[in-house]
């Protein structure tokens, strides 16, 4: 029963973390009207790439020994998000009031003038 559980757990945050990283990539494919020429996005093996130009490069991914999202920003480095059960969201673990597609929109609209 425990090895079950365990595997139940990790499918769980396999598919969670999946689908959010795949909903933050269709978001940007749905304003792809809106973004710079040089924009493009690449998700592979749990790895989300955002190029909004050589020097503005947004990586989020998957870190299944944490079940956590890492994000690197460049403008404001790197965080780290686990998912609340409690709302069903990704929050920062070291300020839990931050919540990963918010801080996203927040980052892109001030940095970029792009709005999510």
């Amino acid at each position: 029963i425990i090895n079950r559980s365990l595997s139940m757990k990790k499918f769980d945050f396999n598919s969670t973390s999946e689908d959010s990283l795949n909903n933050i990539l269709e978001k940007l494919e749905s304003k792809e009207n809106f973004l710079p020429a040089s924009f493009d996005a690449e998700y592979s093996q749990g790895v989300l790439t955002l190029k909004f130009d050589p020097k503005t490069v947004y990586v989020l991914n998957k870190q299944p020994p944490n079940e956590q999202i890492w994000l690197s920003s460049p403008f404001s480095g790197p965080r780290r998000f686990s998912w609340n059960s409690e709302d069903e969201t990704w929050r920062d673990v070291r300020n839990s009031e931050i919540e990963l597609n918010d801080f996203l929109r927040r980052e892109f609209e001030e940095n970029l003038n792009f709005n999510l």
